[in-house]
């Protein structure tokens, strides 16, 4: 769970999916294919999209806010790529990382996992105060 962070741009949604889903590492180690690094730096991931499990291919180019070294949107405690690569590839299901910049929690927990999952939308959602007050 500690690899788990918000970069410039938050995108909270996904990362609390995948924050939920850290309880249960084997999750997340079922759906990384590709387990090392590699010369190449071509990765696997298995997501449930569109009813079935698919392979997404990826690269390991990810977005960097311009002249700097510091990542767009997730970024890693350490060195590990896993949360990179989920978000990648949550990003290319989805057309594109601007396409990504908003969403449900049970969207992503979904594709990552394949469990069933219900959007539920408090009655108060609009006066937050009242709801977490």
């Amino acid at each position: 769970m500690d690899d788990v962070k918000q970069g410039s741009i938050q995108i909270s949604y996904f990362l609390s999916a995948l924050s939920s889903m850290c309880e249960f590492p084997r999750l997340i180690s079922n759906i990384i294919l590709s387990k090392e690094t590699n010369e190449d730096g071509i990765y696997q991931v298995l997501l449930f999209i569109d009813g079935e499990y698919q392979i997404v291919l990826l690269d390991d180019y990810f977005p960097c806010i311009k002249g700097t070294n510091l990542l767009y949107f997730a970024r890693p405690n350490s060195f590990e790529l896993w949360v990179l690569l989920l978000e990648k590839a949550w990003a290319k299901v989805n057309g594109g990382y601007a396409n990504i910049l908003s969403g449900w929690s049970s969207e992503v927990f979904r594709t990552l996992t394949s469990f069933p999952c219900e959007k539920i939308i408090h009655p108060e959602e609009e006066n937050i105060e009242r709801v977490w007050g």
